[in-house]
Protein backbone atom coordinates (compact mmCIF):
# COMPACT_ATOMS: atom_id res chain seq x y z
CA UNK A 1 0.00 0.00 0.00
CA UNK A 2 0.88 3.48 -0.98
CA UNK A 3 1.10 6.62 1.47
CA UNK A 4 -1.50 8.90 0.86
CA UNK A 5 0.19 12.31 -1.36
CA UNK A 6 -1.37 15.28 -2.52
CA UNK A 7 -1.28 15.46 -6.24
CA UNK A 8 1.46 16.95 -8.12
CA UNK A 9 0.97 20.41 -9.67
CA UNK A 10 2.57 22.00 -12.32
CA UNK A 11 5.14 25.17 -11.28
CA UNK A 12 3.09 28.78 -11.45
CA UNK A 13 3.94 30.47 -14.66
CA UNK A 14 4.60 34.39 -14.73
CA UNK A 15 1.45 36.27 -16.19
CA UNK A 16 3.16 38.05 -19.48
CA UNK A 17 5.08 34.45 -20.08
CA UNK A 18 5.61 33.80 -23.50
CA UNK A 19 4.85 30.39 -25.05
CA UNK A 20 8.00 28.64 -23.96
CA UNK A 21 6.16 29.39 -20.17
CA UNK A 22 8.93 30.96 -19.04
CA UNK A 23 9.20 34.56 -17.92
CA UNK A 24 11.15 37.25 -19.69
CA UNK A 25 11.78 40.84 -19.61
CA UNK A 26 8.05 41.40 -21.17
CA UNK A 27 7.00 39.82 -17.71
CA UNK A 28 5.12 42.28 -15.43
CA UNK A 29 6.91 43.58 -12.35
CA UNK A 30 5.21 42.34 -9.15
CA UNK A 31 2.92 45.24 -7.66
CA UNK A 32 4.80 45.03 -4.70
CA UNK A 33 8.30 45.82 -6.18
CA UNK A 34 7.35 48.26 -7.77
CA UNK A 35 6.23 50.00 -4.69
CA UNK A 36 9.96 49.56 -3.07
CA UNK A 37 10.64 51.91 -5.14
CA UNK A 38 11.99 55.72 -4.27
CA UNK A 39 9.19 57.71 -6.24
CA UNK A 40 6.13 58.61 -4.08
CA UNK A 41 3.00 57.10 -5.62
CA UNK A 42 0.82 58.92 -7.66
CA UNK A 43 -2.89 59.00 -7.28
CA UNK A 44 -5.04 57.76 -9.15
CA UNK A 45 -8.19 60.00 -9.82
CA UNK A 46 -11.82 58.93 -9.22
CA UNK A 47 -13.50 57.81 -12.10
CA UNK A 48 -16.06 60.52 -13.74
CA UNK A 49 -18.80 57.96 -14.05
CA UNK A 50 -17.79 56.47 -10.05
CA UNK A 51 -18.03 60.31 -9.26
CA UNK A 52 -21.75 60.40 -10.69
CA UNK A 53 -23.21 57.70 -8.64
CA UNK A 54 -21.38 58.65 -5.52
CA UNK A 55 -23.02 60.24 -2.40
CA UNK A 56 -22.20 60.96 1.42
CA UNK A 57 -23.17 57.76 3.23
CA UNK A 58 -24.95 59.86 6.11
CA UNK A 59 -26.60 62.55 4.22
CA UNK A 60 -26.99 61.24 1.32
CA UNK A 61 -25.66 64.43 -0.68
CA UNK A 62 -23.79 64.26 -3.61
CA UNK A 63 -20.07 64.54 -3.68
CA UNK A 64 -17.53 66.11 -5.99
CA UNK A 65 -13.75 66.71 -6.21
CA UNK A 66 -12.13 68.45 -3.46
CA UNK A 67 -10.29 71.24 -5.20
CA UNK A 68 -6.80 71.18 -5.44
CA UNK A 69 -6.52 74.52 -3.11
CA UNK A 70 -8.93 73.33 -0.46
CA UNK A 71 -6.67 69.78 -0.82
CA UNK A 72 -3.78 72.01 0.21
CA UNK A 73 -5.04 73.48 3.30
CA UNK A 74 -6.47 69.93 4.01
CA UNK A 75 -2.62 68.71 4.24
CA UNK A 76 -1.40 71.82 5.82
CA UNK A 77 -3.84 71.28 9.12
CA UNK A 78 -2.62 67.67 8.99
CA UNK A 79 0.64 68.74 8.77
CA UNK A 80 -0.12 70.56 12.10
CA UNK A 81 -1.92 68.51 13.65
CA UNK A 82 -5.25 69.90 13.72
CA UNK A 83 -7.51 67.15 11.88
CA UNK A 84 -9.89 64.17 13.46
CA UNK A 85 -11.38 61.73 11.20
CA UNK A 86 -15.00 61.34 12.29
CA UNK A 87 -14.43 58.65 15.07
CA UNK A 88 -11.80 60.98 16.91
CA UNK A 89 -8.89 59.47 15.22
CA UNK A 90 -5.79 62.23 14.21
CA UNK A 91 -5.50 62.42 10.43
CA UNK A 92 -1.87 61.33 10.50
CA UNK A 93 -1.04 60.91 6.11
CA UNK A 94 -1.57 63.83 3.68
CA UNK A 95 -4.26 63.40 1.34
CA UNK A 96 -3.41 62.75 -2.37
CA UNK A 97 -7.22 63.47 -3.65
CA UNK A 98 -10.32 63.57 -1.95
CA UNK A 99 -14.11 64.10 -2.24
CA UNK A 100 -16.08 66.67 -0.44
CA UNK A 101 -19.81 66.50 0.07
CA UNK A 102 -21.80 69.52 -2.38
CA UNK A 103 -22.84 71.44 0.89
CA UNK A 104 -19.07 71.50 1.84
CA UNK A 105 -19.47 70.15 5.10
CA UNK A 106 -17.57 66.65 4.89
CA UNK A 107 -14.52 65.61 3.03
CA UNK A 108 -13.57 61.90 2.11
CA UNK A 109 -10.04 60.71 1.34
CA UNK A 110 -9.31 58.60 -1.58
CA UNK A 111 -6.73 56.32 -1.62
CA UNK A 112 -4.95 54.81 -4.85
CA UNK A 113 -8.19 55.99 -6.63
CA UNK A 114 -11.17 54.14 -4.44
CA UNK A 115 -13.01 56.56 -2.33
CA UNK A 116 -13.19 55.72 1.37
CA UNK A 117 -16.89 56.40 1.83
CA UNK A 118 -17.04 55.35 5.68
CA UNK A 119 -18.45 57.89 8.09
CA UNK A 120 -15.66 57.33 10.52
CA UNK A 121 -13.17 58.12 8.30
CA UNK A 122 -14.53 61.19 7.07
CA UNK A 123 -12.98 64.78 8.02
CA UNK A 124 -15.59 67.43 8.97
CA UNK A 125 -14.45 70.10 6.66
CA UNK A 126 -14.72 72.54 9.27
CA UNK A 127 -11.38 71.85 10.70
CA UNK A 128 -9.60 73.11 7.79
CA UNK A 129 -11.17 76.21 7.61
CA UNK A 130 -10.56 79.33 8.98
CA UNK A 131 -12.98 80.58 12.14
CA UNK A 132 -14.77 83.54 10.55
Amino acid sequence: RRPLTPPRRPPPVALGAGSSGRAGPSAPVCYDARRRSSAPPRAMPVDRKLLEILCCPVTRAPVERLPSAKLRAVNEAIRAGSVEFADGSPVEDEISEALITANGATIYPVEDGVPLMLADRSIAAFQVEPPG
